[in-house]
């Protein structure tokens, strides 16, 4: 089920990679998305092993009555580590944490009808309220488990006890951290290994698909097929003297592309790009010395 672990206490799962929680219809687009090198078979048998565990949230609809974890919980492990300089209600009963203070002051009003004691007129632009003026608490150690919409909201852990973790616990996060990214590379590398042939239905390039060479190359490793075309090394002895005699039969095609040599007809074709309309004017071999460099060294490259 990698890169997704599922937490006993919770009924969603969560990425191990990008350390966010991910309902049951969430998990193949956000496979699809952001783990691009996981071939559409495994997302599609991830996503079914993740439908298939009991009691889980389908959709983001369920999250609206999900309660979240009491403050007294643990920091949990596997998502965003906890912040700890949030603001946390301080009314009995009400578990509402929240980053910043004028989402903190939004609650109260509404929720329990307190008023600012400093009055609009008091208010200076950018000067931090004291603490003492205010009923919530400060310093509060939060997590959440999505990153927007519906239970996305901060909640409260590790309530009375420290903000850090023990060597141990950090170890065994850093082990688990690097065993999945070994398999995200894993899952990345395998995708590069060989050529494969489009989908005709998501590869919208109709050229691709009419000269077929993803079908024609297929199961060749794309990187040894680009080094083919690297220049000829100092070691090629062989391909050197192919490529000198390529570059002279070029320059010598060049010297005698001239109207007086082949004549204007000859030159006409040359420079007919379609068949059915004439050029404006036949082929010139004068061109500039950088520009015939490039065109000769992507014939090499070709040939």
């Amino acid at each position: 089920m990698l890169p997704f672990i599922k937490l006993t206490e919770f009924p969603f799962v969560i990425c191990t990679v990008c350390r966010y929680a991910y309902v049951t219809k969430e998990v193949e687009p956000h496979l699809k998305k952001h783990h691009k090198g996981i071939k559409a078979a495994a997302r599609r048998e991830i996503a079914q092993q993740v439908e298939d565990l009991p009691g889980m949230i389908e959709d983001r609809r369920g999250l609206l009555t999900w309660q979240k974890p009491p403050p007294t919980t643990d920091p949990i492990p596997h998502i965003q580590p906890p912040v700890a300089d949030n603001l946390g209600c301080s009314e009995e009963g009400c578990l509402f944490v929240v980053g910043t203070p004028r989402g903190m002051q939004e609650h109260y009003r509404n929720e329990h009808r307190w008023s600012n004691p400093r009055g609009r007129g008091r208010r200076i632009m950018h000067q931090p309220i004291d603490p003492s003026e205010v009923p919530w608490r400060t310093g509060v150690q939060s997590q959440r488990f999505f990153s927007n919409g519906p239970g996305s909201g901060w909640f409260e852990v590790g309530f009375r006890a420290p903000a850090t973790q023990t060597p141990d616990e950090a170890a065994m996060m850093e082990r688990a951290m690097h065993a999945m990214e070994q398999k995200q590379r894993q899952f990345e590398r395998e995708d590069k290994e060989c050529i494969k042939a489009a989908d005709a239905k998501i590869d919208a390039n109709v050229w691709l698909e009419r000269v077929g060479w993803a079908g024609h190359l297929q199961g060749l490793d794309p990187e040894a097929m680009r080094q083919l075309t690297d220049p000829v090394g100092e070691q090629e002895h062989v391909l050197q003297l192919i490529h000198d005699s390529l570059m002279r039969v070029m320059l010598k095609a060049r010297m005698i592309a001239t109207p007086s040599t082949v004549g204007s007809q000859a030159l006409f074709e040359v420079q007919r790009k379609e068949v059915n309309k004439k050029p404006r004017r036949p082929f010139d071999n004068r061109v500039e010395e950088d520009t015939w460099a490039r065109y000769t060294a992507v014939w090499s490259k070709l040939i």
